[in-house]
């Protein structure tokens, strides 16, 4: 392995990500103020993709995608990080990480052993209704993302509709499998 030394958080990308020689970086691209770098895995059968997400020298977002979890990828879409996201001071702070040994030794942590928690689908019908995403689970940390489009009136009335003709089953996809580290 190379022997680099980063100054900032795009070089700390680059260098763990091509270094571990599963990712390749696709593109470096800018939208408005944000810097995205994107990296795609060497090997074609893994699906996920990583994109790192910069505002001016601090560290927005991290996002593994993967098309078998659409609920976990959706929630990356509406979360970012804040400044105090890895210290024990109880405030969000301002937008992003910083690039300090703290931060960098909490990413870092993530890359080497990846993803923790799962995703539960619930499918009607064949059909992806909604997701319940456990980042933290012995804390019961949870967020569902709704994939039906209803209005207020139509989730009223299917409360006291009898739906026999529904059926529905839930599919459980552990994080771990869609990004099980590069330290694996």
């Amino acid at each position: 392995m190379k022997e680099t030394t980063e100054h900032n958080w795009i070089s700390f990308f680059k260098n763990k990500l091509e270094n571990s020689n599963l990712y390749l970086r696709k593109q470096l691209e800018k939208n408005g103020n944000t810097i995205f770098d994107v990296y795609v895995p060497k090997n074609p059968a893994d699906k996920t993709e990583i994109t790192a997400g910069f505002l001016q020298d601090r560290l927005i977002i991290l996002r593994f995608e993967n098309p078998k979890t659409k609920g976990f990828t959706r929630q990356q879409e509406i979360e970012y990080f804040y400044a105090n996201d890895f210290t024990e001071n109880n405030s969000y702070g301002n937008p992003g990480l910083e690039f300090n040994e703290i931060n960098k030794n909490a990413i870092n942590n993530q890359l080497d052993y990846g993803l923790k928690g799962a995703e539960v689908q619930f499918y009607k019908n064949g059909k992806l209704f909604k997701s319940k995403i456990y980042i933290d689970e012995p804390n019961e940390y949870s967020t569902t993302i709704n994939f039906e489009k209803k209005t207020f009136w139509e989730n009223l009335r299917s409360l006291f509709e009898n739906n026999k003709n529904e059926f529905i089953t839930e599919t459980r996809i552990e994080l771990k499998e869609i990004f099980g580290g590069i330290k694996k």
